[in-house]
């Protein structure tokens, strides 16, 4: 039976003369620093006649400790999920109302709606939420307001720019017009010497454009 056993490795009788007596080695390709070795003496009488040595190859060993890894594994892995889907459970019970009124209190607020008082949850779980959310419709009503009034402010500052453009273009409509029409030739420079306004009777004289005549000197146009 130790001959024909997978556990046996190796099996080894010696006489105490250290004469081998029996030695028997199973086929396989385990490593002598893998085996499990014991050794014991032969007794005859209360003498001692020889030695055993015995040595175990560790594969049922591992394959058993393989087995009880897995198993451990799934038991971990089925208790897991069955404590989170009755936590799940749980949760749902118990924060389904308390969600259900912040998410309405939410959609209400999204649609610009920030009258949220405190009598419309009356749930311990959203409650710093809620409180949250009060507050920062506070700040964005506060803000409105500020806009509003910059924005008025704006309104009011851009229709006076208009009017002092408007105001602005028909006067320099007017001035070129009246320039325009004197019978005697005129003209403006700046400091460089460049003209910057020429009116009808100029441009006659120099066979020249407006366009053709602003920005340039006397010395430009001569040549």
């Amino acid at each position: 039976s130790y001959f024909n056993n997978e556990l046996v490795a190796r099996l080894k009788i010696i006489e105490e003369n250290r004469r081998l007596v029996l030695y028997n080695k199973n086929k396989g390709d385990e490593l002598e620093s893998d085996l499990i070795k014991r050794s014991t003496k032969i007794l005859h009488d209360g003498k001692v006649i020889g030695h055993l040595e015995l040595s175990l190859t560790a594969k049922a060993f591992q394959e058993s400790k393989r087995m009880i890894l897995w198993s451990s594994m799934i038991t971990g892995i089925t208790i897991i999920i069955g404590v989170i889907l009755t936590s799940r459970y749980f949760l749902r019970m118990l924060l389904s109302r308390p969600f259900q009124q912040l998410t309405k209190n939410i959609d209400d607020f999204a649609e610009g709606n920030y009258e949220i008082s405190s009598s419309d949850f009356r749930y311990i779980e959203t409650d710093s939420l809620m409180q949250k959310f009060i507050a920062m419709g506070e700040k964005i009503k506060s803000r409105e307001r500020s806009l509003t009034e910059v924005n008025y402010w704006l309104e009011q500052e851009v229709a006076g720019r208009k009017k002092v453009e408007n105001n602005l273009k028909t006067s320099e409509e007017q001035l070129q017009s009246i320039i325009g029409n004197i019978p005697s030739m005129l003209y403006l420079k700046n400091l460089k010497g460049e003209y910057i306004l020429v009116n009808k009777r100029f441009e006659k004289i120099f066979h020249l454009t407006g366009a053709g005549i602003t920005g340039k000197t006397n010395e430009e146009l001569l040549n």
